[in-house]
């Protein structure tokens, strides 16, 4: 079993320069997408599920009669994670640049 060593928000603020992206939409939605981690777009944007899958992902709500604002929106992490495995797990990236 693998697990993600993550920082306290004051710590990870500190050490990741605000590379911090939360949830978006409607908190009470009956209907919630949860993602791994941001990268580079949503990094970039501020926002989660951006990018070219942020994109199938919007296409894909579109199809079902959704919109981004109808659901809520969030990653397990809100701070980019290393997919480079270190010992048994995985740990917080550092400094990430957008």
């Amino acid at each position: 079993m693998s697990f993600i060593s993550l920082p306290s928000l004051d710590e990870a603020d500190d050490n990741y320069g605000g590379a911090y992206v939360g949830p978006e939409g409607d908190p009470n939605a009956k209907i919630c997408f949860i993602g791994e981690a941001p990268a580079r777009d949503e990094l970039r944007t501020g926002r989660p599920f951006m990018g070219e899958a942020g994109r199938l992902f919007e296409h894909c709500l579109h199809k079902a009669g959704l919109l981004r604002g109808e659901v809520y929106i969030t990653n397990f992490s809100k701070y980019p994670i290393s997919k480079t495995k270190m010992g048994s797990g995985f740990t917080v990236a550092r400094g990430i640049k957008a």
